[in-house]
């Protein structure tokens, strides 16, 4: 697992997005799930820039000096950059140095900030979708355990009660449920329930055995989901570990393009 604990832009607390929240206990219907708190804002990327040794935003540059070609050319550098291949980068900055006739120190610094400001911010967003569905699952899990826990206890009180009714052997499987039964589910998990298609009743069990029946449909899309959970864990793990990367290469490269760029504009100024 990475630490992502000094890594410029990560927050800490996602390092804890694996850990699933509790199930609610039975017996506190309508209680809240203590789901898992995250935000992958971090630092904002001025401040990731200034810790990479470049200097604050001009604000009298703009892109929308630029073509339209020309800034679609500098976000294709910064997904390149993403990708890990710095000798890509490299060659596609000067190539767009060349072809757009930048001369001009601050025009330089400028345009390697946005390179990586947009490198940053895509990864950023990539890592924030891993980790919504690291919490989605998590939040699943923990609606349908408490569903299964309070299904497991009606049919106990069921069966006990049909045995105390006399009912014994196999004809306790046959015998009808006792009291009702409602699962509470609040606003904050409402719409993960009715996307899990989990309602509030038994689905039209009106036995022991349909009852039993029910239980182990939902003990089977637990472990399904389950599954589908420690997937999107892997996927946002090495999500994480990209973005380490990322910024450590942000560190290697910001000079190497800075220093392309200005070499290429003392060679044309000759």
């Amino acid at each position: 697992m990475t630490n992502i604990g000094n890594v410029p832009g990560v927050n800490p607390g996602l390092a804890n997005l694996g850990n699933e929240p509790q199930a609610t206990p039975a017996n506190t219907p309508g209680a809240n799930v203590a789901l898992d708190g995250f935000d992958v804002t971090g630092q904002g990327i001025e401040r990731v820039l200034v810790d990479l040794g470049i200097a604050a935003s001009d604000p009298n540059f703009s892109l929308d000096r630029y073509p339209a070609s020309a800034r679609a050319e500098l976000s294709s550098i910064s997904s390149a950059l993403s990708s890990g291949d710095t000798d890509q980068v490299q060659s596609q900055f000067a190539n767009f140095i060349r072809s757009n006739n930048v001369h001009q120190y601050q025009d330089v610094n400028a345009l390697v900030q946005q390179v990586l400001r947009e490198s940053y911010m895509q990864n950023t967003e990539d890592l924030r979708h891993y980790a919504e569905k690291v919490r989605s699952f998590n939040e699943q899990k923990s609606l349908i355990r408490d569903y299964l826990s309070e299904l497991r206890q009606h049919s106990t009180s069921s069966r006990e009660a049909a045995i105390a009714g006399g009912t014994t052997g196999d004809d306790l499987e046959t015998a009808g449920l006792s009291g009702g039964f409602s699962f509470q589910t609040s606003g904050d998990n409402a719409a993960a329930a009715q996307a899990l298609g989990l309602t509030d009743g038994l689905e039209g069990a009106t036995t022991i055995q349909g009852l039993d029946d029910l239980i182990a449909k939902w003990e089977d899309k637990l472990n399904t989901i389950g599954d589908d959970a420690q997937l999107a864990n892997v996927d946002l793990q090495n999500m994480l570990q990209k973005q380490q990367q990322t910024l450590q290469m942000m560190s290697n490269i910001s000079k190497a393009l800075h220093d392309t760029a200005m070499a290429i504009i003392r060679k044309i100024g000759g």
